[in-house]
């Protein structure tokens, strides 16, 4: 239906009407002014009622271009967002078209979107948990029609980087769990009744901590503290257990001649082995008092045969023997079990310099055992006559000892071993001390004792 025709159609309703009324006051009787009047009063009415109707139109028109500017925004960001081309709106005949152009645009433009918006909510949401279980602040990112696609690269490398720190954190927690399970065990103590004592033991010995557990940075550190607080203990296990088992050893050795023996106990440290250690050593320490005047006879055996196989010298044996005079018989026998401790040590902590001094003895009886030191001595000469000296193999001269530069001897070991021995913490003697032990070899017809460097 055209303007002009809706406008013929409303004119003639109004005339109508008019008609109708003024035959209702002709029948009245309204004349004159009276008549003026109320025509004016029907015209006001009609043109208040036109006003009004006017008016809501124009604000639905307003209305209508105003939403229209917001789905063209609104398709505009939708479109950039989603890297489609540039939107400009067609030209229509009329609002209400443009309108119902543009929802359906929008709408279209929404259900292409729908993927990449059910991708953004998946991964906050994802996000999310990952920040609650590691105790995380999530990212917050604000957007009015949908993500953009900087926030969505921003949200992704997020969750892959809390990705990665918890796969770290679990590693982690799996180890400090593995150690505090390792440490209650070897403590002897029941990690039921350790998970009772501590919430936070609790959680992390639970079955399904792995899925549970908060991850989080404190949480990891009070692992890292307990697990250190358990190695000190087992240290400390540890020290006692090799303290009573060394005293152990002891005993045994002292009593073994009496025909006393001991329990097999592992060689594990455990509070539990610890448990044993005392009370098979406290069982051994009262035999031990029992039979002390046999045990010092042992004990001093023993140290004689430290003496020996570490060659100390006479003066250190002479100094210890007049020590242990007219002293308490405990007293000895704890004195000769520290000289034997000492010197057992000392023989493990140098075990190669004394294989070098052996073997050199070994070497220089042998050479002793021959019956003409003078066929030796022609032999020699005869042999550096025969060939010239090679280069290089010029021949190095110590005290009355000699040998070969570029071919090493049990000699030049046991040399190089005493002089770097003389300036030891071991031993009291001096560089030259260790020469002239040698200067004493000349002449003489025996091994000599190697002792008399070691005081």
């Amino acid at each position: 239906m055209c303007a002009s025709l809706s406008v013929s159609n409303i004119l003639k309703c109004v005339e109508k009407k008019c008609l109708s009324i003024l035959s209702v006051w002709n029948e009245i009787g309204v004349e004159g002014s009276e008549l003026d009047e109320k025509m004016d009063s029907v015209i006001n009415q009609i043109e208040v009622l036109l006003e009004r109707i006017l008016a809501d139109q124009r604000a639905k028109k307003m209305q209508l271009s105003q939403s229209i500017e917001e789905l063209i925004t609104s398709i505009r960001e939708i479109s950039l967002e989603l890297n489609n081309t540039p939107f400009d709106p067609p030209k229509t005949a009329t609002l209400l078209e443009l309108y119902n152009f543009l929802l359906t645009k929008k709408d279209k433009l929404l259900k292409d979107a729908k993927d990449y918006i059910q991708k953004f909510n998946l991964l906050k949401d994802l996000e999310k948990k990952l920040c609650s279980r590691l105790c995380e602040a999530e990212i917050t990112l604000v957007y009015k029609v949908i993500p953009s696609q900087e926030q969505m690269t921003l949200l992704s490398r997020r969750v892959e980087h809390l990705n990665l720190l918890k796969a770290e954190r679990i590693t982690k927690f799996l180890e400090l769990r593995s150690q505090m399970i390792a440490g209650y065990e070897k403590l002897g103590k029941p990690l039921r009744l350790v998970s009772d004592s501590c919430c936070l033991v609790k959680d992390i010995l639970a079955p399904e901590a792995l899925e549970t557990f908060t991850l989080s940075e404190e949480n990891m550190f009070s692992m890292a503290d307990i697990v250190d607080q358990l190695a000190s203990d087992c240290a400390r296990v540890d020290t006692e257990c090799n303290v009573y088992r060394d005293r152990l050893n002891l005993l045994v050795n002292l009593l073994n001649p009496l025909g006393i023996t001991c329990d097999i106990i592992e060689n594990e440290n455990s509070n539990l082995t610890l448990l044993k250690l005392r009370t098979e050593v406290d069982r051994l320490e009262g035999l031990r008092t029992r039979h002390l005047d046999t045990l010092i006879s042992t004990a001093q055996s023993q140290v004689y045969q430290c003496w020996d196989d570490c060659f100390v010298g006479e003066e250190h044996r002479q100094k210890f023997k007049f020590f242990i005079q007219n002293k308490d018989s405990k007293d000895v026998l704890s004195i000769l079990e520290k000289e034997i401790i000492t010197w057992k040590d000392f023989k493990k902590s140098n075990s190669e310099f004394i294989i070098d001094i052996i073997k050199w003895c070994e070497q220089f009886s042998s050479l002793q055992s021959l019956k003409k030191p003078e066929l030796i001595k022609s032999k020699i000469d005869s042999r550096r006559r025969s060939r010239s000296v090679p280069p290089g193999g010029q021949k190095v001269i110590f005290p009355k000892v000699v040998m070969q530069q570029d071919k090493p001897t049990t000699s030049k070991n046991v040399l190089d071993d005493m002089n770097l021995y003389a300036k030891s913490s071991l031993t009291k003697q001096s560089v030259s001390e260790v020469d002239s032990f040698f200067e004493g070899l000349k002449g003489s017809s025996k091994v000599p004792h190697v002792s008399t460097f070691i005081q």
